[in-house]
């Protein structure tokens, strides 16, 4: 490593956009994209204001989303007619639909890390885990009790791009082009606790 060499680190917000993480679904896009070629969108004129742009994977995820009709997924009552339950107001499954379009990559168009990036690029995202992490801790006592359980709510994912064998490092190997890990990125992508990983 070059003494020129340093390290930047990205921290990227939420902004309670539909129920998901923005920061961290940002930092999935950015992870598909960095080896994908895109195009800049142009301020839109009036007649294209509803145009999608498949072609910037960025505006396609975050400002496209599924059509010019959004309310009509929202109001959408399937979610109540297939569960037993109501968990939200509006439906938000929908969201499921816009991660798996982000994780979707074409292989034929794959480009080059840019030499600015590290290959093997570091991403970090906070999850939601209301459910919370279960433990419990053992006191070593005369006196007799029960276990006394404790809960965790802080969850995250650690990913190492572009990489398809675990190191043992803690970090989840993650590559878009064969499809390592990426059901967990899209998981990590809505901020949705996520599964064990390969």
């Amino acid at each position: 490593m070059s003494e020129k060499t340093f390290d930047i680190g990205l921290c990227m917000a939420g902004a309670v956009s539909a129920g998901a993480s923005a920061g961290g679904m940002t930092g999935i896009v950015a992870a598909t994209a960095i080896n994908q070629p895109y195009k800049t969108v142009e301020i839109p004129s009036i007649e294209d204001l509803l145009k999608e742009h498949p072609e910037n994977k960025y505006y396609h995820s975050l400002v496209d989303l599924l059509g010019d009709d959004m309310f009509r997924l929202m109001l959408d009552q399937k979610d109540v007619k297939n569960s037993k339950r109501v968990e939200s107001l509006m439906n938000s499954s929908f969201i499921d639909d816009v991660a798996q379009k982000i994780i979707k990559i074409n292989p034929a168009e794959s480009v080059e890390t840019p030499a600015y990036i590290a290959n093997h690029l570091k991403l970090f995202t906070t999850l939601t885990n209301l459910e919370a992490l279960k433990y419990n801790i053992s006191f070593n006592s005369e006196v007799i009790q029960n276990q006394y359980n404790m809960a965790v709510h802080n969850d995250y994912a650690c990913f190492n791009l572009n990489t398809i064998k675990y190191n043992d490092d803690k970090w989840m190997p993650l590559c878009f082009k064969s499809g390592t890990n990426t059901s967990i990125a899209q998981d990590a992508a809505m901020a949705r606790q996520t599964r064990p990983f390969n």
